[in-house]
């Protein structure tokens, strides 16, 4: 760049080609450094933090905002340890367990509105589907294996025990691109089923407050809060749209499953079913994230050409 700037007689063309060379050199960086992983810690981390300041503004109890702020900690500590993928894909029935975990949940966990959906673990109180659940979807996307496919089942089956509407239709949603693309008739009939026996055993109960409905709360306090919590929402897709053609089926397939699951809660938590996940109280959609998050295929490095400037 140097080279050619001397040898352009005037200075307007020189600085347009200077412009133009950091231009192509910013872009290169960009590409080459930026992955579906990378740009989801990003997003994670920024719609935690933004719900974790709405909630502190809008005067919620103190330890709501240590809970997801530690939640966030830990995701990212077990993040930079070992990555989701290397926890539950080394280990082929790891889904199965992952499931039955769930089923066991449904059955024997804590009850809350006659509906047991949590674990005790000392003074944490997990809900395991909200962990489980989106890792197990991602796996059985990028990996439709019949280990995988009995976990998910298995999981749509606890959900519809726990009359769980939120996460039986973000599920089903999620799934939708696998089904398409393998004809998978059978998956689809069970997962419809259990969405409706879902929807079927819901009933109405009292919303928590800073998880149920925290949108509207945000909205009827400020525009600007309620606005700040939509861009954490809408930041939970974007890794999905981080996507090229030469990834593959079965990347494109995984990155989809992440964005509609993701996706699918964010509009079921503005309709008022459900928490808003990482923007509103809760740790486990926080380390259920991030370990969906790091459950995506690695795709291989960009190497973008330079083109003539």
């Amino acid at each position: 760049m140097a080279a050619e700037v001397e040898c352009i007689a005037g200075d307007r063309e020189a600085l347009f080609f200077a412009v133009g060379c950091l231009r192509l050199m910013a872009a290169m960086a960009v590409t080459s450094a930026a992955t579906p992983l990378r740009v989801g810690l990003v997003c994670g981390c920024a719609a935690t933090l933004l719900g974790c300041a709405v909630m502190w503004s809008m005067g919620a109890p103190r330890n709501y905002v240590v809970l997801n702020g530690a939640s966030l900690l830990l995701a990212c500590g077990v993040m930079a340890w070992k990555p989701a993928r290397t926890l539950a894909l080394s280990r082929p029935l790891a889904p199965i367990a992952f499931g039955l975990v769930m089923l066991a949940t449904a059955l024997f966990g804590v009850e809350v509105d006659d509906t047991a959906r949590w674990l005790v673990l000392g003074p944490l109180r997990l809900q395991p589907s909200l962990v489980l659940v989106p890792m197990m979807v991602v796996i059985l996307a990028a990996r439709p294996t019949r280990a995988a496919s009995l976990g998910v089942c298995l999981a749509a089956l606890a959900l519809a025990l726990q009359a769980d509407v939120a996460l039986s239709t973000a599920v089903l949603m999620a799934l939708l691109p696998l089904i398409l693309r393998r004809r998978s008739s059978t998956l689809l009939i069970w997962l419809v089923a259990t969405w409706a026996a879902a929807v079927h055993r819901a009933s109405s109960s009292a919303d928590a407050p800073f998880v149920d409905g925290i949108v509207a709360m945000a909205f009827g306090s400020s525009v600007f809060q309620g606005t700040l919590l939509c861009a954490g929402l809408a930041a939970l897709i974007v890794p999905a749209l981080w996507f090229r053609r030469e990834d593959g089926a079965q990347t494109s397939t995984a990155l989809a499953s992440f964005g509609c699951f993701w996706g699918g809660l964010a509009v079921a938590s503005l309709l008022c079913h459900g928490g808003a996940p990482l923007v509103s109280f809760g740790g486990s959609a926080v380390l259920g994230y991030f370990l969906s998050l790091g459950s995506l295929p690695v795709p291989e490095p960009r190497t973008p050409a330079i083109e003539d400037t």
